[in-house]
């Protein structure tokens, strides 16, 4: 079954620009596996632009932020890049949640898909799954309208 918002042929702006915050955000987390992530503009524009379109708490924003570039002290390498892409993933899922949907694995994976091709098919996909979640009562209420967009 096909939901109005995939039957649509474009997204609101608010939704994409939440789309595309994530992607940015998404990206930092799958890159600090590896290694510690030097902060950026366009992250802290992606956190705070979710942030101000949010319901959760400023935790996992501040939590993401510190966490990503954080070198780790004491342990060995690769517990320290554990410790780190553990606790950025958590700080997403937080981040996700805040919006009032779950971060289902089929909701990571369009995120995920996104990377690759960041397309308004992929945004109508995730928003698509949005709708699918508030349906089958996985998402409480709707995310605040910050009337502007």
């Amino acid at each position: 079954m096909i939901s109005e918002r995939e039957e649509r042929a474009a997204v609101t702006v608010r939704e994409h620009l939440i789309f595309k915050a994530l992607l940015v955000v998404d990206e930092v987390r799958e890159n600090c596996h590896a290694t510690p992530v030097a902060p950026t503009l366009g992250l802290r524009l992606a956190l705070a632009f979710l942030y101000s379109q949010s319901e959760g708490p400023r935790r996992h924003f501040d939590d993401f932020w510190q966490g990503v570039k954080d070198p780790g002290r004491d342990e060995q390498e690769w517990a320290r890049n554990y410790i780190r892409s553990t606790a950025a993933n958590g700080c997403l899922l937080g981040i996700i949640r805040g919006f009032n949907f779950n971060p289902s694995v089929d909701l990571l994976h369009i995120l995920k898909d996104g990377h690759q091709a960041p397309s308004p098919v992929r945004v109508r996909q995730f928003w698509g799954e949005v709708d699918k979640q508030v349906r089958l009562g996985r998402a409480t209420k709707p995310m605040k309208d910050c009337g502007w967009l």
